[in-house]
């Protein structure tokens, strides 16, 4: 196992000005479940009637990235599966350590070994 090189530990400071950011601004934000501004969609599809749509497998989600760049279709996988559409977040439940999730820019399917998640439009603009 290789690591990667990062200089002296007294280079590594943090910077002092972090908590100024704006997307650090907390005035007026309440603590919320998480059910409260998301939601789990749960749309099963059949791929009978999905062999041509856009299929995302669980390893086309990339750790430290948002963006789906790999895909197939629906015609090469077998089962249920979850429909998703743009704009909606997908994750992959199994190994969460991993972090890999994407925000949908396009409608498809997806795995149910995901988790298809909806912003509340009311509290989440």
């Amino acid at each position: 196992m290789s690591k990667r090189a990062i200089g002296s530990l007294e280079a590594l400071r943090a910077n002092p000005d972090w908590a100024k950011l704006p997307l650090f601004e907390r005035k007026g934000w309440k603590r919320l479940p998480f059910g409260a501004f998301a939601e789990s969609v749960n749309e099963r599809v059949e791929l009978a009637n999905a062999a041509d749509e856009i299929y995302v497998w669980l390893d086309d989600l990339d750790s430290g990235s948002l963006h789906i760049r790999r895909s197939g279709k629906g015609s090469d996988v077998i089962g249920t599966k979850l429909r998703f559409r743009k704009g909606e977040i997908i994750f992959r439940r199994r190994r969460a350590y991993q972090r890999k999730l994407a925000v949908a820019e396009f409608d498809g399917i997806c795995s149910a070994h995901a988790m298809v998640v909806r912003a509340r439009p009311e509290l989440v603009p």
